[in-house]
């Protein structure tokens, strides 16, 4: 997958797969639904209540979705409207030859690129595959000091730290 991190030209971030896409009725239902998940059923995927498609209303009021899926390219707005209810709205639709796979993008604030920058070094030191990135991440793998079937506790760099699959705790 590809990430974007905000630089002092470019005030974006963004994260792109190339998994299967969404079509039309799947980004419409999971965007605009909480506490459902189609990972719900499964313990080969983080998450189950799906509140992560909607993490970025954390932090910014606006998030832009873009999905490939079988040679469509959907561009979708969530943003909160004014009540603070938020809405998901799709901008564009066209024909197009890029792998399929979700892109999900939003402004940032300037002062905030190292927070950016320092929170997905420590996110990816647990990676099996690490991104490709517009910036350098400086990503020093923690020292393993025990591990079982799909865990890990490690030595972090200010206290230890269970890794079960890629999520650390």
């Amino acid at each position: 997958f590809d990430l974007t991190m905000p630089t002092s030209l470019e005030n974006t971030f963004s994260v792109r797969d190339y998994g299967t896409g969404l079509s039309q009725e799947d980004c419409m239902s999971l965007y605009t639904t909480y506490f459902r998940s189609n990972k719900a059923d499964s313990n080969d995927a983080v998450g189950c209540l799906g509140l992560g498609s909607k993490s970025p209303f954390a932090y910014t009021d606006q998030f832009m979705v873009e999905s490939f899926f079988n040679g469509d390219h959907m561009t979708f707005s969530a943003y909160k409207a004014e009540d603070g209810t938020p809405v998901f709205a799709m901008l564009s639709s066209e024909e197009t030859s890029e792998p399929n796979g979700l892109k999900v993008s939003f402004g940032t604030n300037s002062v905030d690129k190292w927070d950016f920058s320092r929170e997905a070094t420590e996110l990816f030191q647990n990676f099996e595959v690490v991104p490709n990135c517009n910036t350098e991440l400086d990503i020093v793998k923690p020292e393993v000091v025990i591990e079982g079937t799909n865990w890990k506790v490690l030595n972090g760099e200010w206290d230890k730290t269970v890794l079960m699959g890629q999520v650390s705790y």
